[in-house]
């Protein structure tokens, strides 16, 4: 975790289709390139055709970022939970991550022990962020 000042939007949205295991590990390796390409951080949760999206760092990157998840045909209705300056980056040393909830267990980021742990030590920080993914873990 980074001390250095960012940008951080948090969303929710309802996936359009059920996905197969092969179509979701397609999407999660395009997104983890688009992320990487842009120096960006975050997690996708996944839980039963709903997810919720963390996208953090640089503001320009972060914004466009979301901009372009709007106009993304496979999921809709789009709340926005969180927009605004993170003094801490949550997921900077992973990328992009992923945690699926009951499905697609073959691709969940936090299959191990130092990964739940690390997720655990993150949604204990007392932020905004990571008070609205606890939110959606409830």
């Amino acid at each position: 975790m980074s001390m250095n000042p960012a940008r951080c939007i948090v969303y929710i949205s309802s996936a359009t289709t059920s996905y197969s295991l092969e179509e979701m590990s397609l999407i999660k390796d395009e997104l983890r390139r688009d992320f990487a390409a842009k120096q960006l951080s975050g997690i996708v949760i996944f839980a039963g055709g709903n997810l919720l999206c963390m996208i953090e760092r640089a503001e320009t990157a972060v914004v466009s970022t979301y901009e372009e998840g709007k106009k993304d045909v496979r999921h809709h209705g789009l709340v926005k939970l969180h927009d605004g300056a993170s003094d801490m980056l949550h997921f900077q040393d992973f990328g992009l991550t992923f945690m699926f909830l009951h499905s697609f267990g073959p691709l969940n980021d936090y299959s191990s022990p130092e990964r739940q742990a690390y997720l655990a030590e993150c949604l204990a920080i007392d932020d905004k962020p990571m008070r609205r993914l606890n939110e959606f873990l409830a």
